[in-house]
């Protein structure tokens, strides 16, 4: 094992940040603006955390390589596969979606037009998926696997850590056992980035991967919607 001392504290504060704003979002009745500077705040809270305790504290560098064309294809493979399934659950249960329901919620967010709605979706695909990639996979499954020197737990724990606060958010949006299943898929796709990390050590795998899925659900979401 190596860095992991005092490791359960940035652990910690990357499970508080994105459900505390989830919570603020969505569980609060407070103004939009106030709701937009606390989701900003605690964004730059979640990735700041993982970038100065790499390097302040951990005393290594950061660093966002390429990989060889293994790694990519295992990204591009694994994302058009996850991605397929995505679209297959959609066409099956799309008719069980309370349309109304998810306009009320994402009409609080401001999202509500298609402009405004195709910027956030840029933002999710080139900026936030790289994001989460770098705190889930890069820093939340190494730091767990220098602190248990156990893979499956590094792995398992890493894609726990990212499904919580999204299956919060879906409690909003969808009736209990479609929370579920989607939980499944959350998590099945956290297992399989993580384990993507740890087998090529490259966010940019992970990201490919992550990227063509979300290129799938908001590929969804616009149709729902608009």
């Amino acid at each position: 094992m190596k860095n992991s001392n005092n490791s359960y504290i940035p652990l910690l504060l990357i499970g508080i940040f994105p459900t505390l704003s989830i919570y603020i979002n969505y569980g609060v009745d407070y103004s939009v603006l106030f709701s937009q500077i606390s989701f900003i705040t605690l964004k730059i809270l979640l990735i700041g955390v993982p970038i100065y305790w790499t390097l302040r504290v951990d005393k290594e560098k950061i660093d966002f390589f390429i990989p060889k064309s293994l790694g990519i294809k295992y990204g591009f493979i694994s994302g058009i596969a996850m991605a397929s399934i995505i679209l297959t659950t959609y066409l099956l249960f799309s008719n069980t979606i309370n349309i109304d329901l998810m306009k009320f919620e994402i009409g609080e967010t401001g999202l509500l037009t298609p402009k405004i709605f195709v910027l956030g979706v840029l933002y999710w695909i080139f900026v936030n998926s790289l994001a989460e990639e770098f705190v889930f996979r890069k820093f939340v499954a190494t730091k767990l696997f220098d602190i248990t020197d156990n893979q499956i737990i590094a792995i398992a724990g890493s894609a726990t850590f990212f499904t919580f606060h999204h299956t919060l958010a879906l409690t909003y949006y969808f009736e209990p056992w479609q929370v579920i299943i989607s939980s499944i898929g959350i998590f099945g796709a956290g297992v399989i980035w993580s384990w993507l990390y740890l087998r090529f050590n490259s966010v940019f795998v992970c990201w490919i991967s992550h990227s063509i899925c979300d290129v799938a659900i908001f590929g969804i979401g616009y149709i729902l919607l608009f």
